[in-house]
């Protein structure tokens, strides 16, 4: 990890299929897939407006121990101090194997009225 960063711990969370409905749909529940620290570095933001309010999006880097989120897929989310991060990319260091970056995005937050 680089020096420098804001070190979190983070809950990486998938979908588990549990079974399927009386219509064949397949019924999922969250679970915790694993637990680790990341360093996560905000990247780029921006900001739009909608019926007089501000909303924003934050994109963020979350660098994790390869080893320690091996297998990790853009349909997990990651929780990081009650917040849900969606995961947007995933680029995984295949030479060394060292590190994995995620890019991932909180939800709108609305950050007020327009004034």
């Amino acid at each position: 990890m680089r020096a420098g960063g804001l070190k979190v711990r983070v809950q990486v969370w998938r979908d588990d299929h549990t079974g399927t409905d009386a219509y064949g749909h397949p019924i999922t529940e969250p679970a915790l897939w694993k637990e680790t620290w990341a360093e996560m570095t905000p990247r780029r933001g921006n900001e739009h407006y909608s019926a007089g309010e501000i909303f924003s999006l934050t994109h963020w880097y979350f660098t994790f121990r390869y080893h320690s989120v091996k297998g990790i897929a853009p349909s997990y989310w990651l929780m990081v101090k009650g917040q849900r991060y969606e995961i947007r990319n995933v680029v995984p260091d295949l030479a060394r194997q060292d590190n994995c970056v995620v890019e991932a995005r909180v939800a709108n937050i609305n950050i007020g009225p327009i004034e």
